[in-house]
């Protein structure tokens, strides 16, 4: 048994099953425990972890019994990225520093917590923009393994577009640095006689052939974020004959190597805040309204669903702690949408613009003009009178999927169609057709998400003891996958594939670019040691065996 021999190697790790039990599970509904729980303190152990996992499997003839590494920073995905039945990496312990930060970037180790950073880089007055919802417990290996981005996106786009460099364990133990660079410095990587220049060249090689580079753009998903597959078309610059691969290996969930390093770009935030929200009782307008929303500029674009808004109300105590009013008037400040939520009238979706600029005026110019558009079409819109009266609405955007996880008794959250994206202006069929699957199948669930680029986040609850548990979500995913190709869209924006997605890949992707995307996984780790049954070679039976179905 290899975790005998792991005591030579003077490692911090640990089998007691507690340990093993905290590293079995994310934010997705599966669970898989792992072998051991390794603590690496830089990235010479880890060097030293590949090195000994590559011996052991080379002295191995048995293919079931061969090891493989899975890379973890702060266990929040919703997909099952992090979870491995052989090595856990845990990141978050030791190689959490945080090693540059100026006004242009950040250098980081992967257990840096993104609000650990946040707090250093205000320090120049920037801040990292493509942070998740989850900002307060995500870590920034996740962030780049999973291309995170969030309420922000609209305006900055994903992590893809703010990764500059990436170090990171090969699988043959060698540590590259992947960034941009010009095709004279990326041929002459090749001409190196080591691991990486094999690397350079399976990948240039890709991206200079004029069939496989065209594979890769008929196939590619034309929605504004997608963070499925692996990112072949974001490698070459054209305007400036550049490469970088780092954006590759963002969004790759740890299949490609391990990242032990990492620098990423830095914006100067804007200060003054408008909120304006909409109330639709209905969805047949929501095309013409997002479109007119979007034509004044806001930064983020909101919104969630009178489900959400049931469950926020019914739940309202938790949601005070996250505004900063006393008790005697927080009250007061719920009492319009608790008067709603009695008389029946909830919105059947509810909007959130917020316009985010350097003056209070630009803001507030903005706010109103869209204001008084939207209510020459009728809709039922307003103007939040104070930043905390935008953190009402925030609150309740936010904190659904926490109450659902922890409030509703008898059910458990079920992340599998959680973060489906279409292109705007499909919103007005998707939506609905996609609560008609839902209701069908009588689930509680909210939809909530960035309306501005057509994601919404969908977490049904689910009684996860009802031994027929997968053959539901299997069913209904035979309903949205059709549905959601035929919009032309993706299911997954920002949370990835995971054990719960990747084996959905040929689905939406050409027979020729999932050749591709096998190519690259050969390229940096023909093995199969980093994170394997995700992104490509899945086990959609494999991955359903592996669903928590305790409470």
């Amino acid at each position: 048994m290899f975790l005998d021999k792991l005591k030579d190697l003077n490692l911090d790790f640990s089998t007691d099953q507690k340990i093993l039990a905290e590293h079995s599970s994310d934010a997705s509904m599966f669970k898989v425990f792992p072998a051991v729980v390794i603590f690496p303190k830089n990235k010479e152990e880890v060097q030293k972890i590949v090195n000994f996992v590559n011996k052991e499997n080379a002295a191995n003839t048995n293919p079931n019994e061969k090891i493989n590494i899975v890379s973890r920073a702060s266990g929040t995905c919703m997909s099952g990225g992090p979870l491995g039945s052989s090595i856990i990496l845990s990141f978050k312990k030791y190689m959490n520093k945080i090693l540059e930060t100026n006004t242009d970037f950040a250098v980081c180790e992967p257990g840096v917590m993104y609000s650990a950073l946040e707090i250093e880089t205000l320090k120049h007055g920037v801040i990292f923009p493509s942070y998740p919802a989850s900002r307060e417990l995500a870590a920034m290996g996740g962030i780049v393994a999973n291309n995170a981005s969030g309420e922000k996106a609209l305006t900055y786009g994903s992590t893809i577009n703010w990764i500059q460099e990436v170090e990171m364990v090969l699988s043959d133990g060698s540590v590259e640095t992947f960034s941009e660079i010009s095709e004279e410095e990326i041929k002459t990587k090749i001409s190196k006689d080591n691991f990486a220049a094999s690397v350079y060249k399976q990948i240039y090689e890709i991206i200079k052939s004029e069939k496989d580079f065209a594979e890769i753009i008929n196939s590619e998903i034309k929605v504004s974020k997608n963070s499925t597959g692996y990112f072949l078309s974001k490698i070459y610059n054209k305007e400036k004959n550049t490469f970088n691969i780092a954006k590759l290996i963002c969004g790759s969930q740890g299949t490609l190597g391990i990242m032990t390093k990492m620098r990423v770009r830095m914006v100067s935030p804007k200060t003054e805040k408008r909120m304006v929200v909409m109330f639709l009782k209905d969805l047949k307008d929501l095309g013409d309204i997002i479109n007119l929303t979007l034509k004044y500029k806001p930064e983020t674009f909101e919104s969630y669903d009178d489900h959400t808004f049931k469950i926020a109300i019914k739940y309202l105590p938790n949601l005070f702690k996250h505004l900063s009013l006393n008790l005697i008037k927080l009250p007061f400040l719920f009492l319009p949408d608790i008067f709603k939520a009695i008389t029946g009238g909830v919105p059947k979706l509810i909007l959130m613009a917020e316009f985010v600029e350097d003056t209070d005026t630009l803001a507030l110019e903005k706010a109103n003009a869209l204001l008084e558009e939207l209510k020459k079409i009728n809709i039922n819109c307003r103007l939040t009178s104070s930043p905390t009266e935008s953190q009402k609405y925030w609150s309740f955007r936010r904190e659904s999927f926490n109450l659902l996880r922890s409030k509703i008794k008898g059910a458990k959250t079920a992340p599998f169609i959680d973060d489906i994206i279409v292109p705007v202006e499909s919103l007005a069929v998707y939506i609905p057709a996609l609560e008609a699957i839902l209701d069908r199948y009588k689930l509680t669930y909210t939809i909530a998400g960035h309306v501005g680029n057509g994601n919404f986040h969908v977490i049904p609850l689910i009684n996860m003891e009802n031994p027929n548990v997968v053959e539901i979500i299997k069913s209904v995913l035979a309903e949205v996958v059709p549905l959601v190709k035929s919009l032309r869209g993706s299911m997954s924006a920002e949370h990835n594939d995971g054990l719960v997605r990747s084996y959905l890949l040929p689905e939406f992707y050409s027979p020729g670019m999932i050749d591709l995307f096998e190519r690259v996984k050969n390229a940096f780790d023909k093995e199969n040691i980093f994170n394997p049954g995700k992104k490509v070679y899945a086990d959609e039976l494999a991955a359903w065996k592996l669903v928590n179905r305790s409470n």
